[in-house]
């Protein structure tokens, strides 16, 4: 995936709710028109929206702030998580430096080791990054329905 991906693959789920800028929504038309990729990912996030605004539809009153408080919930449990899952990443890092600084291995074998623990590094960022997106977006929904005195 690159760069570019990992930027749109971020901005999608704010396209859909429709809480972009004007400049990021180009960015990402822009994208979209060359990437397979990230229009399947458009593609899937607005059927999670059509699916999340039907059952919405159908919960009740008094389930709202309970449905909100838990979502709320698994969005602030998975900060500390990242921040677990970062520091293990980077204690792996340091651990290949010391050992190629120790000698036990050469340059060309800590660099290749290196570059697959940046890549699983990138991986669980990607990852993570992806689940709390769809989080993100599913407590913005709940924010802006609560917002617009929708009944949930």
């Amino acid at each position: 995936m690159s760069e570019r991906c990992e930027r749109v693959s971020v901005l999608i789920p704010w396209l859909v709710n429709d809480t972009l800028q004007a400049s990021e929504k180009r960015e990402v038309y822009g994208h979209l028109t060359g990437c397979p990729g990230c229009r399947s990912d458009l593609v899937m996030f607005m059927t999670m929206k059509e699916q999340v605004s039907g059952e919405v539809d159908r919960l009740e009153d008094h389930k709202v702030e309970s449905l909100f408080t838990s979502i709320c919930g698994v969005i602030e449990g998975l900060a500390p998580a990242e921040g677990k899952l970062l520091a293990a990443a980077e204690a792996v890092l340091l651990a290949g430096t010391a050992r190629a600084g120790s000698g036990q291995t050469g340059i060309e074998e800590y660099l290749v080791e290196w570059g697959a623990v940046r890549n699983e590094y990138r991986k669980m960022r990607q990852s993570l990054s992806s689940v709390l997106s769809v989080l993100r977006w599913y407590n913005h929904a709940a924010k802006s329905a609560l917002q617009n005195g929708m009944r949930i």
